[in-house]
């Protein structure tokens, strides 16, 4: 992405507290392991990819098993430990449907403020 190898891990720093500052939150800290894979993934020169990313973690960061979800999200889909990559997806989709769930519960059941919270479209939080 750019000419030094911590440049990713900086950008998403500033992303984070750009949006924790947007959104009235402050997520955890990332861990050495999650700083660790921004250092190591292959970026390609793409730091929209980058922003995704954290917008991602900001969307998932009430979850527990946020970090693991968001460092398998730059992972290539590989079988593990039998797992195909259908059902590795599968998991993935149903952590974000409870991830949904739980800022829906949080928002008193209210699609609009659910949908800002996780900058998502509307039509995502009623499927």
């Amino acid at each position: 992405m750019l000419a030094r190898p911590t440049d990713p891990v900086y950008l998403f720093n500033l992303k984070v507290r750009e949006l924790g500052e947007r959104n009235e939150t402050k997520p955890k800290p990332a861990s050495e392991h999650l700083v660790q894979t921004l250092i190591s993934y292959s970026w390609l020169g793409n730091v929209r990819e980058l922003e995704n990313f954290t917008e991602k973690y900001m969307s998932l960061h009430d979850i527990p098993q946020h970090e693991a979800i968001i460092s398998s999200s730059l992972s290539p889909a590989t079988e593990q430990d039998g797992e195909s990559k259908d059902a590795l997806a599968g998991s993935l989709n149903e952590i974000t449907a409870r991830a949904i769930n739980t800022v829906f519960k949080k928002e008193d059941g209210n699609i609009s403020r659910t949908a800002e919270r996780l900058q998502v479209d509307r039509n995502t939080v009623k499927r």
